[in-house]
């Protein structure tokens, strides 16, 4: 009878365990997603389908490991496929064959500037921003500031958004190594915030009155999410939501 009872609970506890594992879609990416596309949906899309997300907040590349390591159903990514690949390459993180994985923009999102409010710089220029940011300026006065130093302040897990910056705005060239290093894009507005001499970026989302956004030149990406082979069933669930219901939430 004992062992009866023991063999029910056990095949209670795995069911239990099975359940739960099903109804939970775990989720890996950056921020920018995460601020964007995540936060705005968690609540009204649990409340939905049943589902609940559990998002580890990574960075594009280490999210795409996650994917590889199949401990994710998705990862996402704030800087397109073609990006996302050229990022593992770079990492040497043996993807395979690109065709094995299936990608969907979820959601579109522009990058911005942050300065400091005490910051009077109101515009900056392509070649003015490649300068500081490869460590070629160094001082605000160059720029039309007061004469200080410039703190560039950089989010060493915000991978995406550092290569879309690159290629865009620095055309390519290496970025200045002398960095205050932060970890995400939430980081970086963080501490320019506390620093009066900073400069960042990141996802447009973040633009509040703590932060003095400059006009600069357009920089657009897409969010993307990716899965290996065809997306779960719960995954799909996900995509369904966004695309249907997603524009309620997501700005």
């Amino acid at each position: 009878m004992k062992s009866f009872v023991k063999v029910f609970v056990l095949i209670c506890l795995l069911v239990w365990a099975s359940s739960a594992t099903a109804s939970e879609l775990k989720l890996a990416g950056g921020g920018t997603v995460e601020s964007t596309v995540i936060k705005p949906i968690k609540e009204p899309f649990e409340k939905a389908t049943g589902l609940k997300i559990n998002f580890l907040k990574v960075g594009s590349k280490h999210a795409f490991a996650e994917l590889l390591k199949g401990s994710v159903d998705a990862s996402t990514a704030d800087v397109d496929f073609e990006g996302l690949m050229n990022i593992a390459k770079k990492e040497n993180m043996n993807a395979g064959d690109p065709s094995a994985y299936k990608h969907v923009v979820i959601a579109k999102d522009k990058m911005i500037v942050f300065l400091n409010k005490s910051n009077g710089i109101a515009k900056l220029s392509k070649d003015q921003l490649k300068g500081i940011f490869t460590g070629k300026v160094v001082n605000w006065k160059d720029v039309g500031g007061k004469d200080t130093p410039i703190i560039v302040v950089w989010g060493k897990l915000s991978t995406g958004t550092n290569s879309l910056f690159t290629k865009n705005i620095l055309d390519g060239e290496a970025a200045t190594k002398d960095v205050l290093e932060v970890n995400t894009a939430d980081d970086v507005k963080k501490q320019i915030i506390d620093t009066p001499e900073g400069i960042g970026f990141g996802p447009i989302i973040m633009s509040d009155d703590k932060i003095k956004v400059p006009e600069t030149p357009e920089v657009g990406r897409p969010l993307i999410l990716v899965t290996k082979g065809a997306p779960s069933a719960n995954v799909q669930k996900l995509l369904d939501f966004i695309k249907t219901e997603g524009p309620k939430y997501i700005k």
